[in-house]
């Protein structure tokens, strides 16, 4: 397989799981034009990236790919979590004010 199918392949697979993702639904007309629109991308933009070539899909990568995801997940919940808790508290201790900051060169 040369590089730039190669290249092509992966960014398409890649494209395809964030359009998937993003739009949350496996509707077949939602599926088809993501696979649709992800080929063209990926076909456009193969030849510009060459990190694309040095993906190797292995179980040990997929496994991998699935621990990393859990562990973004579990802190993308404690961040939501803290910002729920920052929104809904009865007082935050802030105090916001506009401040002028002077650089040097530059004129006001």
């Amino acid at each position: 397989m040369n590089n730039r199918f190669r290249r092509f392949v992966n960014l398409w697979i890649t494209l395809s799981a964030v359009w998937l993702i993003a739009n949350g639904s496996l509707a077949p007309e939602v599926v088809a034009t993501g696979v649709a629109i992800s080929a063209a991308l990926g076909y456009l933009l193969s030849g510009l990236g060459k990190v694309w070539a040095d993906i190797r899909w292995s179980p040990r990568v997929i496994y991998t790919y699935f621990i990393y995801l859990g562990v973004f997940l579990y802190e993308l919940l404690l961040a939501n979590i803290n910002v729920l808790l920052l929104v809904f508290s009865l007082r935050i201790d802030i105090s916001p004010e506009i401040v002028e900051v002077k650089r040097p060169g530059w004129s006001a």
